[in-house]
This record gives C-alpha cells, sequence and structure tokens, in this order.
C-alpha cells in the first residue's frame, strides 16, 4: 500500500496522469482483495462455529437415544412377558388349559405394565435452531417421524392400555382378587374364587380387548426400536463426516 501511494504521488508530481490512474486503481483493487479476504475468512470462521453447534446438538441426541434405546428395549421386553401371561389367561378362561390354573406369577403379570418416556430435550433444542443443521435429509426424516409420530403413537397406545387396565381392576378387583387396589404395577395378587372367575365371560371378553391394546403397544415399541437404529447409524455416519 505505501508503494503505490509513493508511486501515486511521484506521478502526480511528475504529471504522469497515466501512471497516477493505474497505481490509484492498483491501490484500490489490493484494498478490496484485502476486504473481500476478511471477509471470506469471518465467514469460514462463522462457518465452522455453526458446524461445532450443531455436532455438539447431534452428540447429545446421539447420547439420549442410545440411553432411550435401553429402556425401551426393557419395557418392549417386559410388555411382551405381559404379553405371554394375558395369553395364559385367556387360555385358561377359554377353557383351553385344561383347567390347569395359572400360578401366581401370570396372574400378576396379566396385570402389570410399564411406562417409558423419551428424553426429546436435544431434538427440541435442534428444531428451535433449525433441524436444517442436520444436513442429511435422510436423518431429519427419521428423526422427525421418530419423536413428532412414532413416540406420539406409543404415549396414546399406552394411555389407552392404562386406562382399560385401570377399568378392569376397578370392576373385577373386589370380586376375584387379594390386592385389586390399582396402581401400575401389582406384585403377588391372587384369586381368590378360582371357580366363578373361570366362568365369568365378562372378565375373558375384557382381557381379550386388554390383550390386543398391549399387542399394539408391543408392536409400537418395536417400530420405535428399529427408528432408533436406524436414526443411531445415521447419526454417528453423520459426526464422522463432519
Amino acid at each position: 500500500m505505501r508503494i503505490f501511494r509513493s508511486l501515486r504521488t511521484l506521478s502526480l508530481k511528475n504529471r504522469q496522469w497515466k501512471k497516477y490512474v493505474l497505481y490509484s486503481l492498483g491501490e484500490i483493487l489490493l484494498i478490496m482483495i484485502g476486504l473481500l479476504g476478511a471477509y471470506q475468512i469471518n465467514q469460514w470462521n462463522e462457518g465452522r462455529k455453526e458446524v461445532q453447534i450443531a455436532n455438539d446438538i447431534k452428540a447429545e441426541l446421539l447420547r439420549a437415544l442410545k440411553e432411550d434405546r435401553q429402556l425401551i428395549q426393557w419395557n418392549h421386553q417386559w410388555h411382551k412377558q405381559i404379553l405371554k401371561a394375558q395369553k395364559e389367561m385367556i387360555d385358561y378362561l377359554g377353557g383351553n388349559q385344561g383347567g390347569q390354573r395359572p400360578d401366581t406369577t401370570t396372574v400378576s403379570m396379566t396385570f402389570k405394565t410399564s411406562s417409558f418416556s423419551a428424553r426429546n430435550a436435544s431434538f427440541e433444542s435442534l428444531k428451535e435452531g433449525g433441524i436444517n443443521r442436520l444436513g442429511n435429509p435422510e436423518l431429519k426424516n427419521e428423526l422427525i417421524m421418530l419423536y413428532d409420530q412414532d413416540y406420539w403413537t406409543y404415549k396414546d397406545a399406552h394411555v389407552a392400555y392404562l386406562d382399560y387396565l385401570r377399568s378392569i381392576m376397578e370392576k373385577f378387583g373386589p370380586l376375584y382378587f387379594t390386592d385389586w387396589t390399582w396402581r401400575t404395577n401389582i406384585f403377588n395378587t391372587e384369586i381368590t374364587n378360582w371357580e366363578a372367575f373361570r366362568k365369568d365371560r365378562s372378565l375373558l371378553f375384557e382381557l381379550k380387548l386388554l390383550y390386543a391394546i398391549n399387542d399394539a403397544l408391543v408392536y409400537n415399541n418395536y417400530i420405535i426400536l428399529n427408528r432408533m437404529e436406524k436414526a443411531i447409524a445415521l447419526l454417528e455416519m453423520n459426526l464422522q463426516e463432519d
């Protein structure tokens, strides 16, 4: 810059107008190149900051998904055991077990449940900051389907199951169970009158409906697990690429 300024001043003194104009243009060009370079560096730094913020959110989301996967796997297996117990109870009430009474474990398992709550804080943070930060359209779609559809479907199915289980216990509990006060899990309840219990056709009908709702719940858990596995794999790959 000083060289151009000195040459421009000298050209002006010597009345060399063409050189003066050329040196002036050169000085302006250098200024523009410097400004453009500074702008590009600033844009690069801002871009790196944005990538780092997005990666931090994705890393936290990946951690939450892996923790949720463990919980939903346990919940899935637990409700499959409940489903098995309910099937045995239905077969007994329907006369398909040769009159063999279910044991205490089967009785108590028939009327149990468990719940699952997703850790969605990281996904909500991602949505607030712009879900397009993910970059990968497939990953974005899987996460939206998981958090905004599958989890809500599960929640609705679980509420329906709880409501129906509660209604069964309130209706039939005083008639047949030693411990019939409804709560999330009923432990060690026993049947007080097996003969009347087995002949109750309305109870059989209610248990078949409860089984159907639970079956839908188990299937929904299966859908969530598959979606989780895919989202986790895509997130891990996405983080490695960045």
